[in-house]
C-alpha cells in the first residue's frame, strides 16, 4: 500500500495526471522452478490465473491497491489483470478490475464479458501475437476492427521486440527492430507497426461517427455487421451479440 500511495503522491505533486498508470502483477508460481530461472517469488498464478486461489490472491492485492488510492481519486492509477479465462473469474474480482487484458474469450465469451463490466473489467483489451512477416499486414488492421466491434477498448500485441536476429530471420514477435545494428539505442519501426497505426486511425473514425447525432457505438457496430461481406465465425458471434443487445432495448 505504501508503494502505491508514494507513487500516487509523486504523480500528483508533479502534475503527471494525463497519463494512465497500472498496478499489475505478472508473477507465476512456476517461476520458482530452477528450470524456469528460479527467479519467482509468487505462490500463485497472478498472470493468467487458472485456479480459485489465484483469483483470491489477485483480489487481495486489488483490495490493497484500492485502499492505497482512496485519497488519490484524481490520480489515474488502474488495477490491471491479464486473464485469458475470464469466465473463470465468476464473482471473485467483482468491482475491482479497472482493465482486463483477455484473449480469444473476448470473442468466444463475448456476451458474458461485455454485459457485466463490473465483474469482468471496466475496460477490456485483447492480446494476441502479431501476424508473421510472411502473412498480410492487413491482419493487424482487421484485428483493430474486430476488437472494436466486440466491445473491446484496446489491443496488446504479444510480443513487440524479440532479438537482433530479426534483421536476418523473419520473426513474428518483432514489431520494433533493435537499433543496435546501426549503433543507436532507439528501436526502429516495422511495416507491421504502420499497419497497427492504420487500424488505430480507422477506429478513431468510428469513434467520431459514434459521437455524431443519432449514433452511438452499438449503432456503428450494427451498421458494420450488416455489411454482407463481413463474414467469418467471429463476425457471426458479434452479430449474435448485437442482436441480443438490440432485443434487450426493445
Amino acid at each position: 500500500m505504501a508503494v502505491v500511495s508514494d507513487f500516487a503522491e509523486h504523480f500528483r505533486s508533479r502534475n503527471w495526471l494525463g497519463t494512465r498508470y497500472m498496478v499489475y502483477f505478472n508473477n507465476k508460481h512456476f517461476y520458482k522452478d530452477p528450470a524456469q530461472g528460479g527467479r519467482g517469488v509468487s505462490w500463485w498464478l497472478l498472470d493468467e490465473p487458472n485456479y480459485r486461489d489465484d483469483f483470491r490472491a489477485l483480489s487481495f492485492f486489488g483490495g490493497l491497491t484500492r485502499r492505497a488510492l482512496r485519497d488519490y481519486p484524481d490520480v489515474p492509477i488502474l488495477f490491471r489483470t491479464d486473464i485469458s479465462y475470464s469466465d473463470f473469474m465468476r464473482d471473485l474480482l467483482t468491482g475491482q478490475v479497472d482493465l482486463n487484458c483477455t484473449s480469444k474469450r473476448l470473442f468466444t465469451r463475448n456476451r458474458l464479458l461485455v454485459s457485466d463490466r463490473a465483474r469482468y473489467g471496466r475496460e477490456l483489451w485483447h492480446y494476441a501475437s502479431p501476424n508473421h512477416p510472411r502473412d498480410s499486414n492487413l491482419a493487424m488492421r482487421a484485428w483493430c476492427w474486430q476488437v472494436y466491434l466486440a466491445g473491446g477498448d484496446g489491443i496488446v500485441p504479444w510480443n513487440t521486440l524479440a532479438t537482433g536476429t530479426a534483421w536476418t530471420r523473419a520473426e513474428q514477435l518483432t514489431v520494433f527492430y533493435p537499433g543496435s545494428k546501426f549503433g543507436q539505442l532507439d528501436p526502429l519501426p516495422s511495416i507491421r507497426l504502420k499497419a497497427f497505426r492504420r487500424g488505430q486511425q480507422d477506429i478513431e473514425y468510428l469513434v467520431l461517427l459514434a459521437q455524431a447525432e443519432g449514433w452511438d457505438r452499438d449503432a456503428v457496430t450494427r451498421a458494420i455487421l450488416d455489411v454482407p461481406h463481413s463474414t467469418g465465425r467471429q463476425m457471426d458471434q458479434l452479430r449474435d451479440r448485437a442482436a441480443y443487445q438490440a432485443a434487450g432495448r426493445e
